[in-house]
C-alpha cells in the first residue's frame, strides 16, 4: 500500500484493510507524504496504519473476528517513492493499493500517481476520493457500482468489489451495456421467468459476476442496459443513484504516460464519486523504437 495523508490516501487505506482483514494478508503500508506531524500527534504513517487496522478489523463475517493482521509500515521520501515501492516489490507482494494525491490534472493521473505506478511489477489498484469520501474516507457504508463486459479485465475489477462487499458487509450493482441490444433494460434475474432470456455475452457476463457474488454471501444487483455509450450510461447510473465507489478494471497501455483506457479517461474526468481502478496484470513492455 503506497499512500499519503490525503483523503484518497486514507480510502486505499480502508480499502486495503477491508481487502486483507478477512483473509488475514499481510500487509506493508507505504507512506510517501514527506510533511511532518504535528508535536505530538500521530505521524501520518502511523495514522494511515491505523486505518487500515480498524477496516481489517470490521471485515469478515459477523459471526467469527477478524484474524490478526501482519502489517508493517514504511516511510519514503517522494522523490523516491518509484524506487521505495520498486524495492517492496521484489518481496512477492500480490496487490499495489495507491492513494496519493493530487491524483488527477487537466484530464490525465497526475505524476505523482505515475511515479508510483512505476515502481509497480504486477497488480495495482489506483483509489481516488471524491464525493462523501473527501470528508469521511474512512467511514460510511460503500455503495458500489462495477463495470462488467465479459473479459479478464473487467472480472479483475468485478472480483475486488464483491471482495469488498464481502468484507464491508454490503451490496455491488453490476452493470453492462449490451450493445446488440441481446437482453432486455430491465432489472437483472428476476425470480419470473429468468430462465427463458437469450443466451448472449451480456447475461453471461452477469451470471459470472452474480454466481461470484453467491458464493461469497454477497447480493449482486445486475443491470443490463442497451442504450448510449458505456461512459455516458455510468454517469447517468452514477446521477441517479445512491453508488459512493465505481470500480473498474482496466489494463495499462504501453506508454511513458500512464493511460488505463479511454472509459478510465473519462471516469477519471466527470465521475463526482470515488474511484478505484484496478488491474490484475503487469503492464506490456513497450516496443524498442526503430
Amino acid at each position: 500500500m503506497a499512500v499519503d495523508a490525503s483523503p484518497s490516501g486514507k480510502l486505499a487505506s480502508r480499502l486495503a484493510g477491508l481487502l486483507a482483514g478477512g483473509r488475514g494478508i499481510p500487509t506493508t503500508v507505504m507512506h510517501v507524504d514527506s510533511s511532518p506531524p504535528e508535536r505530538h500527534a500521530a505521524s501520518p504513517a502511523e495514522e494511515s496504519t491505523a486505518v487500515l487496522k480498524a477496516a481489517a478489523a470490521s471485515s469478515g463475517e459477523r459471526t467469527a473476528p477478524a484474524p490478526d493482521l501482519d502489517v508493517r509500515t514504511r516511510a519514503a521520501e517522494q522523490q523516491a517513492a518509484h524506487k521505495a515501492i520498486a524495492a517492496e516489490g521484489h518481496k512477492g507482494f500480490g496487490l499495489l493499493v495507491i492513494g496519493r494525491e493530487p491524483a488527477s490534472a487537466r484530464g490525465d493521473f497526475s505524476p505523482e500517481i505515475g511515479t508510483a505506478i512505476a515502481g509497480a511489477s504486477g497488480a495495482f489498484a489506483i483509489t481516488i476520493a471524491r464525493g462523501v469520501h473527501r470528508s469521511a474516507p474512512d467511514t460510511g457504508e460503500l455503495h458500489t457500482l462495477v463495470a462488467v463486459s465479459g473479459t479478464r479485465t473487467a472480472r479483475d475489477g468485478a472480483e475486488v468489489a464483491v471482495a469488498l462487499a464481502h468484507a464491508s458487509r454490503g451490496r455491488v450493482t453490476a452493470l453492462h451495456l449490451d450493445s446488440r441490444g441481446g437482453a432486455p433494460a430491465h432489472p437483472w434475474r428476476q425470480r419470473f421467468g429468468s430462465a427463458l432470456l437469450p443466451r448472449s455475452s451480456a447475461t453471461a457476463a452477469m451470471n459470472e459476476i452474480v454466481e461470484l457474488g453467491e458464493h461469497y454471501g454477497v447480493e449482486v444487483r445486475g443491470r443490463i442496459l442497451t442504450a448510449g455509450p458505456l461512459d455516458a450510461v455510468l454517469l447517468r447510473e452514477l446521477a441517479n443513484a445512491r453508488h459512493n465507489l465505481l470500480v473498474i478494471g482496466v489494463s495499462r497501455r504501453p506508454d511513458e504516460q500512464l493511460f488505463l483506457g479511454d472509459l478510465a479517461a473519462q471516469m477519471l474526468t466527470h465521475a463526482t464519486c470515488s474511484l478505484l481502478f484496478v488491474c490484475g496484470e503487469a503492464a506490456p513492455v513497450p516496443a524498442p523504437s526503430r
